[in-house]
């Protein structure tokens, strides 16, 4: 727990300490470490080591305990590499020879029996990294381009599943945004979305209405293009939750707008449509966990009455 000393401890006046008293956050943690239990096929087991699987915190804590790791070992090391840079688990390094490498690894393998670590090296001039291809050029700076897994079906929802429309728009403007930040040119961004666009019409998308969010996309964050601002009146934004069932829904909401805005025009409603029932909601494959198992839950304790 030395960083929950360094959190409370520390001298660096930019480091606010929680209200959490120390040993309330630290007897928290250790639960959520250590108290992680599973069902599967009908019998309860206790995981020793590690993080639950779907735990939220898994990230944080894989994310502190590399950021350990590198403090207290790699950092300043004589297997340390040119050049280190890390996002939670996943490294970039570079070194001067192979045989660096060989070593880095060894030494990483070492610091911990609980971690063990995989690499992946250059390959014809390209290594993967997360969602990127870097590829050596004759030129300093590296060509980066959208990395497609070779496991990538090629599989999007279809543009005629029943999902709201706003969905479907948003999905082109999400890939094709992170073409855009990814790429390190327009020549490799140019080849990412021809590959994108077959994508998404293998899928339905009108080729059209495609090339349309591209253009948006580009005139927003390429080109500069502002949005014009339509009123300089404040407006409250207020959050209105509704299933999605298809053409009525947009018929509610129409109407809703048009109502609110006659009456409360500084008020701007904001519609967030919620899945419905599905097929699968019938269906329950996990294991149910045993009512003494659970949170909150209590037990009979034998008792002896003396007279």
């Amino acid at each position: 727990m030395g960083r929950n000393a360094r959190l409370y401890r520390s001298s660096n006046p930019d480091i606010v300490p929680p209200t959490l008293p120390e040993n309330v956050l630290k007897g928290m943690i250790e639960i959520c470490l250590k108290d992680n239990t599973f069902v599967f096929n009908q019998k309860v087991y206790y995981q020793v080591d590690g993080v639950a699987m779907g735990n939220p915190l898994g990230p944080l804590f894989a994310n502190i305990f590399m950021a350990h790791l590198e403090e207290t070992y790699i950092h300043g090391s004589q297997y340390s590499p040119d050049y280190y840079w890390r996002y939670v688990d996943d490294t970039f390094c570079l070194f001067s020879n192979r045989e660096d490498v060989v070593k880095f690894h060894e030494f990483l393998d070492s610091l911990h029996p609980s971690a063990k670590f995989d690499r992946e090296e250059e390959s014809d001039g390209k290594l993967s990294f997360l969602d990127t291809v870097i590829k050596r050029t004759d030129d300093p700076n590296p060509n980066i381009s959208t990395r497609i897994k070779p496991t990538d079906k090629g599989l999007l929802y279809n543009y005629s599943s029943f999902v709201p429309d706003k969905t479907k728009t948003a999905l082109i403007s999400t890939l094709v945004y992170r073409a855009y930040r990814i790429a390190s040119d327009m020549l490799t961004f140019h080849l990412d979305i021809t590959v994108l666009k077959n994508k998404l019409t293998s899928n339905g998308f009108p080729t059209h209405l495609i090339d349309t969010y591209i253009g948006a996309v580009l005139g927003r964050h390429h080109a500069n293009i502002s949005q014009p601002s339509t009123t300089d009146v404040p407006r409250k934004e207020v959050l209105v939750v509704m299933p999605y069932l298809g053409p009525v829904s947009h018929l509610v909401k129409r109407q809703l707008t048009k109502l609110v805005h006659k009456f409360y025009p500084s008020v701007e409603l904001k519609f967030v449509y919620r899945r419905g029932f599905r097929i699968a909601n019938m269906f329950n494959y996990k294991d149910k966990f045993p009512l003494s198992c659970k949170s909150m839950t209590c037990k009979p304790v034998p008792t002896t009455v003396q007279r």
